[in-house]
């Protein structure tokens, strides 16, 4: 990392050498080219000084810290796509090979006065992936930027930064540790007001107000559903807690000590349809009818470290990690893309949904579960190897996974994930504390609610051509050179 404490003492000064040996003339004389140089020079220090005088305030007061990493990507995968999941549409099943280096961060930590006894502090990071903002792909992008108070047994952390729930990153040495885990809660960040609360010595507990839905890449226009949605309908905002116990008198690795955490949260979505009233293709008014469906979860999560590390170093240590969970209606805290999310009852099931004058909607959502469990044992202090296993299952009804749209006749949620399952083995070299290598094959294994359909040629319905089941084989190389 690069501190930034203050400026150089000879900020401003004009250095002497090679470059201004050449515009001085031998005789000693000043040439009008020089004049000019000169004049511009002093422009310059004049223009200067006043930024140097606020740079040297400003720093005499916060340090600055710059972190981060630059990562280089290459791999290979049997489909013709990226990310988690596996794609079943036989079009994409070509294996392809790319590499990127839009997972590269740079992060700035600052460490500020005191605040009503606390110490204060700042972290804002991005990286190049883009999507984070709604963008492509290479562009810059927030991933964390949040404030904290630290007294000695209280924590105040305000901004845009990992929940609690389900959030444990002992796979922060997985190649894919960027969107293939997102399914099986690896943590999402959000908007936050969070408490922090150590007692009884190894015992902690935190109680957050979390932003309901994702605010970045929208444009933040009132029809935006980046901004407004049904969590955000609902005007709650979901509430987290998290209970801990960590230890580390059974010894460490690395960083990691023995810990245990369960972690809940809790919200709602306000889910609306629309009523006529009149007859059937004539309606005489239109009216909206509303239902909270409730959003919570449920996570244990913990690490052990089976043989903790030697004074001489990690050869040798191993440890086991991993989380449960069950949720239901989780909006972006899990991976909205394999959530089933709330729905209208197939039975209701129209498109838009509707439901007669005077009848309650009956939205509903199923509950969802699974986790991940990592093993990782040291074979030399540098040398090291994972095994990673994970499963989601949606617990859909199937009435749910046989309904068809009114409008199409299709199966309105085929492309629903019923269950995924994903295995990685990583092999990780750390040349030194800046520089790791590392190779890593992954299996994903999903299936889906019900056929994909295409429109029948002969205009007769719609033809059952897409499996319900998919696989994905991916192989991977990367390198990361942290700073």
């Amino acid at each position: 990392m690069l501190s930034i404490t203050g400026l150089p003492k000879t900020f401003g000064r004009i250095p002497t050498g090679h470059a201004f040996q050449e515009i001085t003339p031998v005789n000693g004389s000043v040439t009008p080219r020089m004049t000019k140089i000169i004049i511009i020079l002093h422009l310059l220090l004049l223009l200067a000084a006043p930024a140097a005088a606020l740079a040297g305030s400003a720093t005499s007061m916060w340090d600055l810290t710059i972190g981060g990493y630059v990562k280089l990507e290459m791999d290979y995968t049997d489909q013709g796509r990226h990310g988690s999941g596996a794609y079943r549409d036989p079009n994409g099943k070509e294996g392809i090979t790319s590499g990127y280096s839009s997972g590269s961060r740079i992060n700035f930590l600052t460490r500020g006065p005191e605040a009503w006894g606390a110490k204060t502090s700042a972290f804002v990071e991005g990286d190049f992936n883009g999507v984070y903002a709604g963008a492509p792909r290479g562009s810059f992008a927030m991933r964390h930027a949040f404030m904290t108070f630290d007294w000695p047994q209280t924590k105040l952390v305000i901004g845009h930064t990992f929940q609690k729930w389900g959030f444990l990153p002992t796979y922060a040495n997985m190649i894919t540790s960027g969107n293939d885990l997102t399914p099986f809660v690896k943590g999402s960040r959000q908007p936050m007001i969070r408490v922090e609360r150590k007692f009884a010595k190894d015992w902690n507990l935190s109680f957050a107000l979390l932003s309901p839905t994702n605010t970045l890449g929208s444009n933040r226009s009132m029809t935006d559903t980046g901004v407004v949605d049904g969590f955000t309908a609902s005007q709650m905002p979901f509430y987290e807690t998290s209970l801990g116990w960590s230890s580390d008198r059974w010894g460490t690795i690395g960083s990691w000590k023995l810990q245990w955490n369960i972690d809940a949260f809790y919200g709602q979505e306000k889910r609306w349809a629309t009523q006529y009233t009149g007859p059937a293709g004539a309606p005489t008014s239109i009216t909206y009818a509303y239902k909270d469906v409730d959003s919570w979860g449920l996570a244990l999560k913990g690490f052990v470290p089976i043989v903790s590390q030697k004074p001489s170093g990690k050869a040798g240590a191993l440890s086991v990690s991993g989380i449960l969970f069950v949720a239901q209606n989780p909006s972006w805290l899990q991976s909205r893309a394999y959530s089933a999310g709330s729905y209208a009852r197939p039975s209701d099931l129209t498109t838009p949904p509707s439901q007669p004058a005077g009848q309650t909607p009956d939205f509903v959502a199923p509950k969802m579960y699974g986790g991940w469990g990592q093993i990782s044992y040291h074979l030399t202090d540098r040398l090291f190897v994972s095994g990673w296993y994970g499963y989601l299952r949606n617990d859909t009804s199937s009435a749910y996974d046989a309904a068809k749209t009114s409008l199409t006749s299709r199966f309105a949620h085929a492309n629903t994930v019923q269950n995924a399952t994903q295995y990685i083995v990583s092999l990780c070299y750390d040349v030194n504390d800046s520089v790791r290598f590392a190779t890593e094959y992954a299996y994903f294994a999903t299936r889906y609610a019900n056929y994909g359909t295409v429109p029948d040629p002969s205009g007769l319905g719609v033809i059952p051509t897409l499996s319900k089941d998919a696989t994905l084989h991916s192989f991977r190389v990367a390198a990361w050179y942290f700073f």
